[in-house]
């Protein structure tokens, strides 16, 4: 069978096509879309084709698991759109592109969903690879996979993935689990993430089970990683884009008279281990109803170790909208030394209400010892030192012209002609008055700052380099200022010196100007033309020559626009945003002035944080009425 179709409007082409080879059993599954204009109207075209085969004899491949299905994806000049399949995953809706089921019948929603999951995108191509796996006697976990490779534009690996588990078998699901995922790993962007979804899943047939799960890694750039199944600690602040996630949950019943139902959450950064989990219960009755909950939420610290557990429970019985009886309890389990618990209980009996506190120490004692007190200036100063902290190669935007060949001369530092000679330790920030040294106190400086550069005894000006630093590993914060300051930003780490624009050597020893040496102009037509000459040989003065670097052919040839140059657009509409922080009053967001920063200035936020500490200790009363946000403008 098959299914054909065409959109004049939009200039597409789709088909769907199901085989079945009667001798072999084996299905051909095969799904293509073409679009002959771009979005926009824009003239050129696209296409995507998915090829699956199903019901083969199972390929074993070991530990339990056979091969029951391949397949492949192409595409030209198509990309992948994550927002959308994001938000598929939620739906289940990965089911309409891998070794989706009777696509005779579900041919438009699956041709759709292939035009909003991999859109028209000129110069990007996907090559995949498709898997169905199954384990275990009689099938019971089944795994759908697709392994998709995006270049041209962009260089991504996707993954995408459906789960599905049946125990102890098919015709007896006690337990049925079933989850859409997608995996990425972005090369150019230096991130990889993970989001997941339950969906259609029940214990005993009858308990119905849903949540979902995210995970971030950045290595390029400010470093970053969070996992979460189901959320976070309510106290915590999740990275910057990060999404909100539904909790574990496993509804026991949810009629309108009576109500069970348990969620919990377990999360991982790269200093917290989190988790929770929470139980509610309500039943009415005779017009009488009961409503009770219990939960916890624990946050541990790795470094320095802590920990912190909140704890409530409520019952709560009421006639009508009558409230005739609820105690309450709620509180908070600090630790590991001195371990103090604390908290309050509320008791309400009719229109009466009360309350009692408690607060003790069960193992008392002091926190641990903190680590010896550390020299930071040697620590500094060795790191300075080390040859392997200095680079002194071009950036990656220019042409080398020359290569030099690799050695390694200790104390000496290969420098291309044209390139950069940096140094850039992560030791310690610079310009920065520190107030401990990860968690230990600095025995010596507590401010640390390059002041001058000097190569062969002349002193020459520098540029600061950043580098990514930890701002709490370096200043006094409360555990609420540490969730709100960013994990790791760009802070002083070292300098670097560069030439400006090419330079020639002016001295007479050095220049040497030969008569013979001179080139010659030829203009080039039609190709039925032969090249003609434009002029007589001209002489290769110094001037001349400095000219010809920077408007000649080689400065406008279009090698120069290989790498990173190749995105340099022809006419620049677009501007970058510096961003950063800065300080404002409280009241109307007005930006202030702080010791150290002007007005409206975007700074660091370890800096801005400084500064209001600074003022905060001269002019307490002012500091109350400022704080901290974030900020952008556009840079020219």
């Amino acid at each position: 069978g098959g299914f054909l179709f065409y959109d004049s409007e939009r200039g597409q082409y789709g088909g769907v096509l199901n085989l079945v080879l009667t001798k072999s059993n084996i299905t051909l599954k095969a799904v293509g879309l073409i679009s002959t204009r771009m979005p926009g109207g824009a003239k050129g075209f696209s296409m995507i084709v998915i090829v699956t085969a199903e019901g083969f004899k199972p390929i074993p491949l070991g530990l339990g698991f056979t091969l029951t299905g391949i397949g492949g994806l192409v595409a030209v000049n198509r990309t992948f759109n994550e927002e959308a399949v994001g938000e598929g995953i939620k739906s289940h809706m990965l089911e309409r592109v891998l070794f989706p089921k009777d696509p005779i019948k579900n041919a438009p929603l699956i041709i759709s969903s292939l035009d909003t999951f991999f859109p028209a995108k000129q110069g990007s191509y996907l090559f995949g690879f498709l898997a169905q796996i199954s384990w275990g006697p009689g099938s019971p976990v089944k795994m759908e996979l697709a392994l998709i490779l995006e270049t041209g534009k962009r260089l991504r690996l996707i993954v995408l993935g459906r789960v599905s588990a049946t125990l102890p078998r098919e015709e007896h699901d006690l337990v049925r689990l079933n989850m859409d995922a997608i995996g990425i790993i972005d090369f150019d962007q230096g991130t990889a993430s993970i989001d997941a979804a339950l969906y259609d899943s029940r214990l005993l047939k009858k308990f119905v089970l849903t949540g979902q799960m995210a995970m971030r890694l950045r290595w390029s750039g400010s470093p970053l990683f969070a996992l979460s199944v189901g959320g976070f600690h309510p106290a915590f602040k999740p990275p910057a884009g990060f999404p909100a996630l539904e909790r574990i949950a496993l509804s026991l019943s949810e009629s309108s008279d009576f109500r069970l139902r348990c969620e919990g959450y377990f999360a991982l950064t790269s200093n917290t281990l989190q988790f929770g989990a929470r139980a509610e219960l309500l039943a009415r009755g005779g017009g009488f109803s009961i409503h009770g909950e219990i939960g916890f939420d624990i946050l541990i610290q790795f470094d320095p170790f802590a920990f912190l557990a909140d704890f409530h429970a409520s019952v709560q019985l009421k006639h009508g909208s009558s409230n005739l009886f609820k105690v309450k309890v709620e509180g908070s389990l600090a630790g590991p030394r001195p371990l103090h618990i604390k908290g309050k209980a509320t008791f309400e009996i009719f229109w009466c209400d009360f309350s009692i506190r408690f607060s003790k120490t069960l193992i008392s004692g002091e926190p641990p010892p903190p680590a010896e007190r550390v020299v930071v200036m040697e620590r500094l100063t060795a790191a300075l030192s080390d040859a392997r902290n200095w680079g002194g190669q071009l950036a990656e935007r220019e042409r080398r012209l020359v290569t030099l060949r690799e050695r390694s001369v200790e104390g000496e530092i290969a420098l291309h002609p044209l390139g950069t000679l940096s140094v850039k330790q992560t030791i310690v920030p610079l310009d920065l008055e520190i107030a401990k040294f990860g968690q230990t106190t600095p025995a010596d400086a507590r401010f640390f700052k390059i002041n001058s550069v000097s190569v062969g005894g002349q002193s020459l000006p520098f540029t600061p380099v950043r580098d990514f630093f930890a701002p709490a590993e370096f200043l006094e914060m409360t555990d609420d200022e540490k969730l709100t300051a960013p994990s790791f930003e760009p802070l002083t780490a070292g300098m670097s010196l560069s030439a400006d624009g090419f330079v020639l050597p002016t001295g007479d020893d050095d220049l040497i100007e030969d008569p013979a040496i001179r080139y010659e102009t030829f203009i080039v037509g039609r190709k039925d033309e032969p090249p003609r000459k434009q002029a007589e040989p001209t002489a290769l003065s110094a001037d001349h020559l400095g000219k010809q670097i920077s408007f000649g052919a080689a400065a406008r040839s279009d090698v120069r626009r290989t790498g990173a140059e190749k995105y340099r657009p022809a006419v620049v509409r677009n501007r970058l945003a510096k961003t950063g922080w800065v300080i404002v009053a409280d009241k109307d967001q007005s930006r202030q002035a702080a010791p150290g920063i002007e007005a409206g200035e975007l700074v660091a936020y370890a800096e801005a944080f400084q500064a209001l500490q600074k003022l905060k200790r001269e002019n307490p009363a002012r500091a109350r009425e400022l704080k901290i946000i974030r900020a952008s403008e556009p840079v020219n």
